[in-house]
């Protein structure tokens, strides 16, 4: 971020489910939101907001991928 960064470390057996989500506006402007799911969370635990879909998609396989294997 501009004022402020924050760095959160999800170990992927914690994980359990990943999503891309995009609104209205979000398709307008062509970014996207990747939200990362954890054991125990009422929501998403980790969300990574104004990317790009094809990244956010890339990232969600990647990750759906390892935590499918790590299991």
């Amino acid at each position: 971020g501009f004022l402020f960064e924050r760095t959160t470390v999800v170990p992927f057996n914690r994980i359990q489910h990943v999503t891309v989500e995009r609104s209205f506006l979000d398709k307008m402007l062509n970014i996207a939101t990747l939200k990362v799911f954890t054991a125990g969370g009422s929501g998403s635990d980790v969300s990574i907001p104004g990317i790009k879909p094809e990244t956010a998609t890339s990232v969600k396989e990647e990750i759906s991928g390892r935590i499918y294997n790590h299991a």
